[in-house]
């Protein structure tokens, strides 16, 4: 398996949705920070050496707002996956996304070992953080420029095949509080409205069976967690589906 893009994230009806058509009555996830940035990733190949990529292309040899120049340089490690495999994280900060003040900082959220396509959460990079951090220490304006997510925070949600009110309010309140207040800019000094949150399986780790939900800041769309309503009109369909945010998201996907 060779260098590859990481996962599309459905939304929290989807996951209901998965649910009943796998038959699985019920299923725990485990949560953590959604970082508002450009998705990016590291691979260590057989031979110890790293290629590099964005959400969309392979093989990066600069560029991705400085991504592949600042990760050359760094010594990250994951601690259980067995080379090779992918770090898959966000890379945020000032000048790659309105509204980010804090420096250029890489925050990864998943590893994937690709022989048996095995998932990991960015726990197992702590290691490697924690001596990275230590070391910063030694200067007093130093930081570190690479967090995993897990350090902002873990969430824990368990979703049945019917659609729950109750866990739908729970959800709302959890990413309304990260809305007002960004976790990763309040640990690194900096103000600002955070993104959301990201749930994923707590027994496979894997992505692409995990769902998403975002503040009032950062939905690309005007539906609330897990309402879906018949769209009636232009003005309605333009405020629904046309956000600040998703006109934003579109314009990255541009070359």
């Amino acid at each position: 398996m060779n260098d590859t893009n990481f996962p599309s994230i459905e939304q929290y009806r989807h996951a209901i949705e998965n649910l009943i058509r796998l038959d699985i009555p019920s299923q725990r996830y485990v949560g953590t920070i959604k970082v508002h940035g450009t998705n990016a990733r590291i691979t260590v190949r057989e031979d110890g050496t790293r290629t590099y990529g964005s959400r969309n292309q392979s093989g990066l040899t600069g560029g991705h707002y400085g991504f592949v120049e600042w990760a050359r340089e760094q010594k990250i490690f994951a601690l259980g996956p067995k080379i090779p495999y992918t770090i898959y994280g966000e890379w945020a900060g000032k000048g790659i996304q309105a509204g980010i003040e804090y420096p250029k900082t890489f925050f990864p959220f998943a590893v994937l070992q690709h022989e048996g396509e095995k998932w990991f959460g960015s726990e197992c990079l702590l290691t490697s953080y924690g001596a990275y951090r230590l070391n910063d220490h030694e200067n007093d304006n130093a930081r570190a420029e690479w967090i995993p997510v897990c350090v902002f925070g873990r969430f824990s949600v368990e979703l049945n095949q019917t659609d729950n009110e109750f866990t739908e309010k729970y959800l709302e309140e959890l990413v309304s509080e990260i809305d007002e207040k960004c976790p990763v800019a309040s640990m690194l000094g900096y103000g600002g409205h955070g993104e959301g949150i990201v749930f994923i399986p707590w027994l496979s780790l894997n992505p692409a069976h995990g769902f998403k939900v975002k503040g009032e800041s950062h939905r690309t769309t005007g539906v609330k967690i897990g309402k879906s309503a018949p769209i009636e009109g232009l003005e309605e369909f333009l405020a629904t589906v046309c956000t600040e945010a998703r006109m934003n998201q579109g314009l990255e996907w541009i070359p």
